[in-house]
């Protein structure tokens, strides 16, 4: 079984740099936000949401872990509800971004997307120090698990943040891609296997369930569920 692979570097870095910090992250247009959701997996995970909500599987909470400048996060809230109708779902968008400049970008969106009558706030801080006393119901989780130290650590907080039967949605890079072992890259402390997300990030045990895994470019997303420790 291959396991999740440990990168080691000669020059030091810290944790919370991810390789950006100091660079200016303009402020989206919230009225335009979608147009900056570039790649396809923004796309997939705009198209599941949706979906979850047709099979009545509603997200009123979602988790967004890297909000990087937030155009995500405001997305979905746009998508997701009316602030001009009573009766649209309610939906409350928390992002967490590490990155002081995609930070201030990220809390201006955020704060004009509350003008408009959405949910959106956005902390500035890692994921392993983030605290909430909400459960979310859609987790997602984009270029994030590559950068922390410990990641099996972030996938159990996520599962405990989490409501039962929640999804979670990753992308992470390949071991043999382009962004994987012979990426050069001192910010990226880990790569993957499909064998090592499957058995070592989500093992077939009672806590999660693999509903999608592909590779786009060499970068894996996975969408998973998570399951009660109970079986009936």
């Amino acid at each position: 079984m291959k396991r999740i692979n440990q990168r080691s570097f000669d020059s030091d870095r810290e944790e919370t740099d991810f390789g950006n910090a100091g660079a200016e992250k303009p402020v989206i247009n919230i009225d335009l936000s979608e147009g900056y959701l570039g790649s396809p997996r923004f796309g997939w995970v705009r198209q599941q949401v949706h979906d979850l909500g047709s099979r009545c599987i509603l997200c009123y909470n979602l988790l967004d872990i890297g909000v990087d400048n937030a155009a995500l996060a405001v997305t979905i809230a746009k998508k997701s509800c009316n602030p001009n109708d009573p009766s649209s779902p309610r939906i409350r968008v928390d992002g967490v971004e590490a990155d002081a400049q995609a930070f201030k970008s990220a809390s201006e969106a955020a704060r004009q997307a509350r003008e408009r009558g959405y949910i959106v706030n956005v902390f500035n801080t890692t994921f392993e120090e983030f605290h909430s006393d909400k459960k979310y119901d859609v987790i997602v989780a984009f270029e994030v698990l590559e950068h922390v130290k410990d990641p099996v650590f972030c996938i159990e907080k996520i599962y405990d943040m989490l409501e039962i039967g929640g999804h979670l949605f990753i992308s992470i890079p390949e071991q043999d891609g382009i962004f994987g072992t012979q990426d050069k890259n001192k910010y990226h402390a880990w790569t993957a296997t499909a064998q090592s997300i499957v058995f070592r990030l989500f093992p077939e045990d009672q806590k999660w369930k693999i509903i999608q895994m592909f590779d786009v470019g060499g970068i894996l997303h996975v969408m998973v569920r998570k399951l009660s420790h109970t079986r009936w």
